[in-house]
């Protein structure tokens, strides 16, 4: 399953269903959820767009060109490879949860334990580091459901938007672009077709969510809201297990639900 898919196929039914009775309905999406429903469904102009009253994103994945920009060419180019050789290979599902994760949570994450710090710095090497926000308590739990599991193929579609550094369609190669674009090439997504109200919050310490990205993405809706969080230390995970999320986004974000919805 690509991008595309991802962003056609996961919520439009429920919102073709709720659109008729809800008096607010919006599309709250952090880090992939932001990228697949948000942006791929509004620019392709599918049903769900006509149906939302507003789109918050936080902890975004924007427009991704520059997502990896520390890392190495030759590593980036590994990475690609890798992901598109598993998926034409029938390798689905990129890292799903396992009864390992859940007995590792459990069994090495918990207090008390002398590898809880092993664990912690897994996360931050993955979601930026910042301990103040950092609740390793909870981390049993979060091993136990993270990570859930993602599509081969939307990772090398994802590896495709970074080295290519544009948001386009998957690339299936020259041939097979003839025969379902029509073109050599996969189309751009046309961000400009999202015209509902759009609030995009950011902050400084998200690996990977770089703050050019979010500029460009601002810059190609042609309309929508940045907002910086309070806390611009905030890293990509603190977003949903930060200890102040609550008062420095969540109130925030429900309090914006309220004003679109009333508007």
């Amino acid at each position: 399953m690509t991008e595309k898919r991802s962003g056609v196929y996961s919520v439009p039914p429920g919102g073709t269903g709720l659109r008729r009775t809800a008096i607010f309905l919006g599309w709250l999406g952090g880090s992939l959820g932001t990228l697949l429903t948000g942006w791929l469904a509004g620019s392709l102009s599918i049903l769900l767009a006509g149906s939302l009253s507003g789109l918050l994103a936080g902890s975004l994945s924007g427009l991704l060109p520059t997502l990896m920009s520390g890392w190495s060419d030759v590593l980036l180019v590994a990475l690609i490879s890798g992901w598109e050789f598993a998926s034409r290979f029938g390798i689905g599902e990129f890292m799903p949860n396992s009864q390992i994760m859940t007995w590792a949570g459990e069994s090495m994450c918990r207090d008390e334990v002398a590898t809880q710090a092993i664990c912690s710095n897994i996360l931050f090497l993955i979601g930026g580091w910042n301990e103040d926000q950092h609740n390793a308590t909870m981390m049993p739990a979060i091993f136990g459901h993270t990570p859930a599991g993602a599509a081969v193929r939307q990772f090398a579609h994802y590896g495709q938007s970074i080295a290519g550094k544009e948001f386009r369609r998957y690339d299936h190669g020259l041939l097979r672009n003839m025969i379902v674009y029509g073109n050599m090439r996969p189309p751009k997504y046309n961000l400009g077709n999202v015209k509902i109200p759009t609030f995009l919050h950011y902050s400084y310490n998200d690996p990977l969510s770089q703050v050019e990205d979010v500029y460009r993405l601002h810059e190609e809706l042609g309309h929508g809201i940045k907002m910086l969080l309070p806390l611009p230390t905030f890293s990509h995970l603190d977003y949903m297990w930060g200890i102040d999320a609550k008062t420095v986004l969540y109130d925030r974000v429900i309090n914006l639900m309220k004003s679109v919805g009333h508007g």
